[in-house]
């Protein structure tokens, strides 16, 4: 397949899904620093509750929006797009929300990230998690980012949420990754 016919197929698969064109991935370079003028747009699930849409979910990588500064990268309602498969939009699904989320509350100066942390349980030191934003366009949704964790070192994911974070003993530091979560959110509507 041809580098051309790759981008006509990208472009039907994303068209074909309703994905508007700004927010097609072809042709468009990670942008790999997040700005404070920025926020994040995550959406919640009907069944979680709207003033803390973080509490029911397992601490691990959280896909998000990212909007650019001035909206430029994507507005508040593309999350609700369902970018990846043809099972209809999240926008006609009656009750999904948005939560907004101010970056500014997760990183801390210069793009560094924030560190979350308390005495460790089974040795000498302390248990941290590092959170940390990434720009992971996805084929028809340029502004597809991640908040990662990164527990003790390694990156939270489903295969190894039970082994790391997802332990019982880390009940606390769960409990911490939550509340920064909850500072860093504007609104949800």
């Amino acid at each position: 397949m041809t580098k051309s016919s790759m981008f006509i197929s990208s472009f039907r698969r994303c068209d074909n899904l309703h994905v508007p064109p700004r927010l097609h991935a072809t042709g468009k370079t990670i942008i790999p620093h997040f700005n404070s003028e920025e926020s994040l747009y995550r959406r919640v699930h009907p069944r979680h509750k709207p003033l803390v849409p973080f509490l029911e979910i397992d601490i691990k990588d959280l896909s998000v929006n990212r909007s650019g500064i001035d909206n430029s990268i994507s507005f508040r309602e593309d999350v609700l797009i369902n970018s990846e498969n043809d099972f209809g939009n999240y926008l006609e699904d009656d009750g999904w929300k948005v939560c907004e989320i101010y970056i500014p509350m997760l990183l801390l100066k210069n793009n560094c990230c924030r560190i979350i942390s308390e005495k460790s349980r089974s040795g000498p030191g302390d248990d941290y998690i590092v959170v940390h934003l990434t720009h992971d366009p996805t084929t028809c949704n340029y502004a597809h980012s991640m908040i990662v964790f990164i527990y003790n070192g390694f990156q939270v994911i489903d295969e190894n949420y039970d082994a790391t974070l997802g332990s019982k003993a880390l009940k606390n530091l769960r409990k911490a990754c939550r509340d920064e979560l909850h500072k860093a959110v504007v609104s949800v509507t």
